[in-house]
C-alpha cells in the first residue's frame, strides 16, 4: 500500500511530529509512505518540499489584503499534483492544508478526478469555517457558530490566517464547494469534541472518525536528573510552566500575568516556553519566558522539573502539551474546554470550569502534589501511546483501499 500525506511542516511542531511518525510507522509495517510540506527542510527519503519562500510570502501578503487563504500558490499545488502522479499512491492523507502553501481548489479538483480514497485529518477547525482555525470564546471575541449554516461578517479576521478584509461568506461557500465534491472521503478528528462538532458542518455528511493524536513515551517521559534549576537559579522554588509553539491570544498568555500576583513569589516560579522577543518584552520580571524549542529531551526536562503544568487556552482540539506534562509525570490544570475532559482526569490533575478564572486555577494550582499524582499522570498518558492510537490509521487505510463504492 502506498500512502501519500501532505502537512504544512514535516517532523516539526506538534502535526508535522504526527505525520512523521504515521510515516515510519507504515514503513515498519512494510508499506510506502511519501509526504509533501509547504515549509521547512526534511532531508529524508520520500519527503518534498512544494513550496518556497517567495511563494509562502505572497500568499500572505496576498491573504492579509484579500482573506482568501488557500486560494493562492498556484504553482506550488501543481509541482504537489505532478508528485502525487509520479508516486501514484492509493490512498492521499491530508493534515493542515493552510499555512500559504496550497490552491485547495486546484487541489480537491484534482483529488476528485484522481479518485481514490482520501483520509483527511482535522487539527483544528479551518476546513469548515470561512475564516477561523477556531471560533472559541477569548480576548473580545465571543463563541461564535456562524459556521453551523453560513459565515459571514467575520469579526476575526484579523487572527490568522489575518487579513485586513473580511471575506468569510466567499470562502466558506467556495471551501463548501470543494470539499463537498469528493466521493471517497474519510475524516479522522483528534477529538471527540471534534468530531461532535464537524458532524454540525457541511462536512456532516462524510464518514467522521476520532483517532487521538499519539505520544512517543519512548522519547518523552520523566526525566531524574536536570540541570535546569541550576541554569536559571531556581532553587527549591515550585514550578509552574506554560508551554505553546505560538502564544496566540488563544492561548491565554495574559492569565500567567494574572497568576503571577496571585502566587506567592518566594514559593512559585511560573515559567513559559514558546515565547518571542516582543511578548518577552511586555511579560512581568518574576516570569521567566523562554523561547521555543524543537528538543522533545529538553521540553521533557522542563515538565519534569515542573510541579504543574498550566495550560490556559481557550480552545483546543485535542491538547498535545497536556499529553506531554502527564508522561512526564506532571499535574495539569486546565480549563474545561472542548477536548480537555476527554483528557484529563481527577486523579491526575483538576479542570476550571470558568474560562479565565485565574483565581479558581491558582487555587488547584496550590493543590497540586506532584508527589502525590506521578504514577497517575503517567498511567493516564499511556492511553495516548502513539503506536497503539497510529495503528487506527492503518486500519483505516486498509478498509478504505478495499472500497469502490461511492457515498
Amino acid at each position: 500500500m502506498k500512502v501519500f500525506q501532505i502537512n504544512t511542516v514535516y517532523n516539526s511542531g506538534s502535526t508535522g511530529r504526527i505525520v512523521a511518525d504515521l510515516k515510519h510507522l507504515l514503513e515498519k509495517n512494510g508499506n510506502e509512505c511519501f509526504a509533501a510540506y509547504g515549509r521547512g527542510c526534511s532531508k529524508e527519503e520520500n519527503t518534498y518540499c512544494v513550496s518556497n519562500k517567495v511563494d509562502l510570502y505572497v500568499h500572505a501578503m496576498l491573504t492579509r489584503l484579500t482573506d482568501k487563504t488557500g486560494f493562492y500558490s498556484i504553482n506550488s499545488t501543481k509541482r504537489l499534483i505532478k508528485q502525487i502522479k509520479r508516486e501514484n499512491p492509493d490512498i492521499i492523507h491530508l493534515h493542515n492544508i493552510h499555512g500559504y502553501y496550497l490552491n485547495v481548489e486546484i487541489l480537491f479538483r484534482f483529488l476528485k478526478e484522481y479518485d481514490r480514497p482520501v483520509v483527511w485529518t482535522f487539527h483544528d477547525c479551518w476546513p469548515y469555517t470561512g475564516h477561523c482555525v477556531h471560533y472559541g470564546k477569548y480576548a473580545r471575541y465571543e463563541l461564535c457558530d456562524k459556521w453551523k449554516t453560513q459565515c459571514e461578517g467575520c469579526k476575526r479576521s484579523v487572527e490568522y490566517p489575518s487579513s485586513w478584509r473580511d471575506c468569510s461568506k466567499w470562502n466558506y461557500l467556495h471551501k463548501k464547494h470543494a470539499f463537498t465534491s469528493l466521493d471517497k472521503l474519510h475524516i479522522v478528528t483528534v477529538s471527540g469534541w471534534l468530531k461532535n462538532q464537524v458532524s454540525q458542518s457541511f462536512l456532516k455528511n462524510y464518514p467522521i472518525h476520532t483517532i487521538y493524536n499519539g505520544i512517543d513515551l519512548q522519547k518523552i517521559g520523566p526525566v531524574e536528573d536536570t540541570d535546569l534549576r541550576g541554569k536559571y537559579e531556581l532553587g527549591e522554588k515550585k514550578v509552574v510552566l506554560g508551554v505553546a509553539n505560538i502564544w496566540s491570544p488563544l492561548k491565554g498568555v495574559e492569565d500567567f500575568v494574572r497568576l503571577a500576583d496571585l502566587l506567592d513569589g518566594k514559593n512559585y516560579q511560573i515559567v513559559i516556553l514558546g515565547i518571542d522577543e516582543k511578548q518577552k518584552s511586555i511579560l512581568p520580571p518574576q516570569i521567566l519566558a523562554l523561547p521555543r524549542t524543537e528538543s522533545i529531551g529538553e521540553l521533557a526536562a522542563w515538565y519534569s522539573t515542573a510541579e504543574v503544568h498550566y495550560n490556559a487556552s481557550r480552545a483546543e482540539t485535542f491538547g498535545m502539551t497536556v499529553i506531554e506534562a502527564l508522561a512526564c509525570g506532571t499535574p495539569v490544570v486546565t480549563y474545561n474546554i472542548c477536548a480537555m475532559s476527554e483528557i484529563l482526569n481527577e486523579q491526575c490533575g483538576f479542570l476550571v470550569d470558568r474560562i479565565g478564572d485565574v483565581e479558581s486555577a491558582a487555587e488547584r494550582i496550590i493543590l497540586c502534589s506532584k508527589e502525590e499524582m506521578k504514577t497517575a499522570c503517567i498511567e493516564r498518558s499511556r492511553a495516548f501511546e502513539k503506536e497503539a492510537q497510529y495503528m487506527k490509521y492503518m486500519e483505516l487505510y486498509n478498509k478504505i483501499s478495499n472500497k469502490t463504492e461511492k457515498l
